[in-house]
């Protein structure tokens, strides 16, 4: 008898949780729909078009598979996309590593500040790093101009060399590395060592014969998305592989946009598409599921003596300091050159805030085709559409899903692993590839030609998307079960359910979500450029069209605002909560 009363109640409980979560199931509806229109749709369109159907074409080919196949440019690329990303992703680990190592280990004044700042590099736009390794690297960067002095040659050729982009690449990356191997020193259990101290092992044999090891799935997950990144590089290829050198990347958007051959373009799509499923695969395969307990408690109660016990131990972290200096400095030295120029090298010889006071009067007007006041607003309108419309997508999801882990599991975790895969997948199709499958899919639309910043919001909340709802699924996971369900028990409607225990416990990481966004749409590149016209030129567009004029003050200048921007967002995201490079 009891029995059954349990389980009518327990079906009743089920019943009335199943009726509260309608509206979420038809927010979730919503979400699906989007992801139809904006990716798979437009995905299946590129497919369609690689095979031969559309723009003139009706039926099924391989034609354009071989074609691409047998062009030595398509080769070209395709070698020298891969030589880039193996090459940056070597120097990225072999330099970040060590410093994720200093990182994790010591504790020391400033730690936190030397992170953030290793990090900082990452988070800005691309093009902003960009701007700065051309002043300080190009033919009239000062590190080139002192290299002539001291050496009679410049130190590093930027424009048209591999090396070039590869420095670029690895500066840009570095942070990746930094961030996710310091979480994997760290999670090393200082027992580990002890024994093997204890047992006769060196240091160095420590670390590379038991901490290497067994923090490999961080420097995998390093690895393949510092690949990624690489692999899927624009701006920076863009501006300095002059005609020499170009990634599938900047190929696509050339067919496309250029050259208007949009079969080729969408052929092009289709294989960067297969190659990075393939990376993506690999990733969510070996990154850790959860982060290790971390051994920080054991650091963080020992005091500088005991950190530093013998003149071995001072000298041993004096060699490491300088090391992480060293890599601080390479790190920061683009940001470092966009400030500089900003402030010295001005347009009139007036006081140090003058490009500044140019940038915001009408003198560029014209090279921009607007005013810099309506180039900002268009920034932040784009960016705001994004955080909204990517947590207003992601937090039904999460939600949804969180409920039914509870409710019945097993019908939740394959649900769940196919929701989440349809997410991620947009990580798979790079910026300008998203791009070009809404326009082959919309392009004949009246909506899409009259409404271009729509398409840009899409294509860029595509992009922050998968992180928006990692961030926010994580959160819903860690929410009791048995809160919400005494409170059902209570009496407690759905909405105050909602309303007093669900966003108190979900706020921080919702707004570390938004402020994670609105830093991606801030510095995302490839697809604004791939829509951009003139009337909704963002700042991230405008430094480019600005990189290369008379006056490098004035686009540094505009730089720095985006690195102010960016610079603050960061830092929003850091005291809300800690968050890894990672999704």
């Amino acid at each position: 008898m009891n029995t059954m009363v349990s389980e009518t109640v327990g079906n009743k409980d089920v019943k009335n949780l199943l009726r509260g979560f309608r509206l979420s199931f038809l927010f979730l509806t919503v979400s699906f729909f989007f992801l139809l229109f904006a990716f798979f749709v437009p995905l299946g369109q590129v497919i369609l078009v690689a095979f031969g159907y559309g723009f003139g074409n009706s039926g099924f080919t391989l034609q354009y598979f071989v074609e691409i196949i047998t062009k030595k440019s398509f080769l070209e690329a395709v070698i020298f996309t891969f030589e880039q990303a193996v090459w940056t992703t070597i120097f990225s680990l072999l330099i970040g590593l060590p410093v994720g190592y200093f990182i994790a280990r010591y504790r020391f004044p400033g730690r936190g500040v030397a992170r953030d700042l290793l990090t900082l590099p990452f988070i800005l736009p691309s093009v902003v790093m960009l701007l700065g390794l051309i002043l300080a690297f190009g033919s009239e960067g000062f590190i080139t101009r002192f290299s002539r002095e001291l050496f009679g040659s410049p130190i590093i050729s930027l424009y048209g060399t591999k090396s070039g982009i590869i420095l670029a690449h690895t500066l840009y990356n570095i942070s990746v590395v930094v961030r996710i191997t310091e979480i994997g020193w760290s999670s090393l259990s200082r027992e580990e060592e002890q024994v093997a101290r204890t047992l006769g092992a060196s240091h160095s044999q420590f670390v590379l014969r038991i901490a290497l090891p067994n923090m490999k799935e961080y420097i995998r997950t390093a690895a393949l998305l510092v690949f990624l990144y690489s692999f899927n590089s624009f701006a920076i290829v863009l501006a300095l592989g002059e005609v020499r050198y170009k990634t599938i990347e900047v190929l696509i958007y050339e067919s496309a946009r250029v050259r208007f051959k949009f079969h080729q373009a969408a052929t092009l799509t289709v294989y960067q598409l297969i190659i990075n499923a393939a990376v993506i695969y690999g990733y969510l395969s070996l990154s850790p599921s959860s982060t290790p307990l971390s051994e920080e408690w054991y650091y963080e109660k020992q005091t500088l003596r005991d950190q530093f016990n013998s003149l071995r131990s001072i000298v041993r972290f004096g060699i490491w300091s300088f090391y992480v200096f060293i890599v601080l400095l390479a790190s920061l030295l683009p940001i470092i050159a966009v400030i500089r120029t900003s402030i010295l090298i001005r347009a009139d010889q007036t006081d140090l805030l003058s490009n500044y006071r140019i940038l915001f009067s009408n003198r560029y007007d014209p090279l921009l085709g607007l005013p810099l006041g309506q180039v900002i607003r268009n920034t932040i309108v784009i960016a705001s559409g994004v955080v909204l419309l990517s947590v207003a997508l992601a937090l039904p999801i999460a939600r949804y899903f969180s409920f039914y882990s509870h409710v019945d599991r097993e019908p939740h975790e394959k649900a769940s692993r196919l929701v989440s895969m349809s997410i991620i997948l947009p990580m798979a199709t790079s910026p300008v590839s998203l791009s070009l499958g809404l326009i082959i899919a919309y392009q004949f639309s009246k909506f899409f030609e009259n409404n271009v910043v729509f398409w840009i919001i899409t294509a860029q909340t595509l992009v922050a998307l998968p992180f928006v709802y990692r961030l926010i699924a994580s959160r819903y996971e860690q929410l009791d079960p048995e809160i919400v369900r005494v409170a059902r028990t209570l009496g407690a409607s759905n909405r105050y359910i909602f309303k007093s225990i669900e966003l108190p416990f979900l706020a921080k990481t919702v707004i570390v979500a938004a402020v994670f966004s609105f830093a991606i749409s801030l510095g995302e590149f490839g697809a604004t450029y791939f829509f951009s016209r003139i009337e909704w030129t963002t700042l991230a567009i405008a430094v480019f069209k600005l990189k290369s004029a008379r006056q490098p003050g004035i686009p540094s200048a505009m730089a720095v605002i985006l690195i102010l921007i960016s610079f603050i967002s960061f830092r929003a995201i850091s005291i809300g909560e800690e968050t890894e490079l990672r999704v």
